[in-house]
């Protein structure tokens, strides 16, 4: 997971019986940290039945005060999160009228707070995208959730006695106890069907993905694992009677929640940049970002584009950018690259691909990451 997370490197090691821990970080490996922290808080590596690591991409609170894993109440919490809580900021001003008091900007620390006052219902609150895994010494689990609509990945795996967790299949199958037995029923959906992420299975017996809007519980007595449901979107499948008046109102609330989106995702202490391919909602998205930025703020917007000109639609994202001013990049994908690349592109990939288009939007994600660390994308 080092490409993931060049900014830092954090370990915790927990003897579960009497809560006693060992923490380690920076640039280590696990003999670094194995050789640095023997016997170290009373306890030995060996003995430690819980471990949780992490590789950093910092995007609030730069400092090393963001690092993780990062603990609570005296160490009575740990957490390992991958993602982003928007609503953060807002959350912590509640939370401190509550009586919490906080040592960091990190929305990490906020999420720690909210569970130790909201406990699972605490991700209702959250208004963002995340992974995250909380040991809690109160109850003896560890606690696991992934936002509502499945942004951040989190696969897992149990034999019914040990647990393991990643953002990444490759980090599980990298595991001595794990198999790396195809999943035959799962691949059969994906290639007669055009199956994906449709069940909580992966082309790996035994390594399952937490589904989108679920939490997870593992109890570190009983060895039990337990799932559930938080969220569920609300829709109706009737057709209403059109009028033209009400199609006005509805498409103004669009727009509005669009702008919110746009604004509550621009929330981060690095710059952010946009993926632009001319079409509808990516220009949405960079015509709203640029208008929201402030005065003297530069917008980077990042184009996938070809040489043939059948399949060419650079110049649309050309006039976005000659109409809002940003400074626009482009990456031209081909074949030859494809073949060339594709052992480093499918190990990064980490899943099953549908389309070739997987590896352009690599390309343009590589070439974003030489400018920026977070980018906004619309997915229509």
């Amino acid at each position: 997971l080092r490409h993931r997370g060049p900014d830092d490197e954090g370990w915790l090691f927990v003897r579960t019986s009497d809560g006693r821990c060992i923490e380690a970080s920076g640039p280590d490996t696990i003999l670094k940290v194995r050789d640095r922290c023997k016997d170290m808080a009373g306890i030995s590596l060996q003995d430690a039945d819980l471990v949780l690591g992490h590789r950093r991409l910092s995007i609030i609170d730069l400092s090393d005060a963001g690092h993780q894993p990062m603990s609570w109440d005296g160490g009575e919490y740990w957490i390992t999160y991958n993602g982003e809580v928007f609503n953060f900021r807002e959350l912590r001003t509640e939370l401190r009228l509550l009586g919490c008091r906080f040592r960091t900007d990190s929305d990490t620390e906020v999420v720690l707070a909210a569970y130790s006052r909201w406990g699972e219902e605490c991700v209702n609150r959250f208004i963002g995208q995340w992974a995250f895994a909380i040991y809690d010494r109160k109850k003896d689990r560890v606690f696991c959730s992934r936002d509502r609509f499945g942004i951040k990945p989190f696969y897992y795996w149990t034999d019914g006695d040990s647990f393991a967790f990643s953002s990444a299949i490759g980090t599980l199958t990298a595991l001595s106890c794990v198999g790396k037995i195809p999943n035959c029923r799962y691949l059969a959906d994906f290639v007669v069907n055009g199956a994906l992420d449709h069940n909580s299975e992966t082309h790996y017996e035994g390594i399952r993905q937490l589904l989108p809007s679920h939490n997870l519980t593992f109890d570190l007595r009983e060895r039990t694992i337990q799932t559930s449901r938080y969220y569920k979107a609300a829709f109706t499948s009737e057709f209403g009677t059109y009028g033209h008046h009400r199609a006005i109102r509805y498409a103004d609330d669009i727009r509005n929640l669009l702008i919110d989106a746009v604004r509550m995702s621009l929330v981060s202490d690095v710059p952010v940049g946009t993926c632009l391919s001319g079409g509808l909602d990516s220009s949405a998205v960079v015509v709203i970002m640029n208008r929201l930025l402030s005065r003297g703020e530069s917008q980077k917007a990042f184009t996938i584009a070809y040489h043939d000109p059948a399949v060419n639609e650079k110049k649309f994202a050309d006039a976005v950018v000659k109409h809002t001013g940003v400074e626009g990049f482009a990456v031209y994908p081909s074949g030859e690259g494809f073949w060339r690349e594709i052992d480093d592109f499918l190990c990064r990939q980490d899943g099953l691909c549908q389309t070739v288009n997987f590896y352009a939007e690599w390309c343009v994600m590589r070439l974003a990451s030489s400018h920026v660390k977070v980018v906004l994308n619309g997915q229509g």
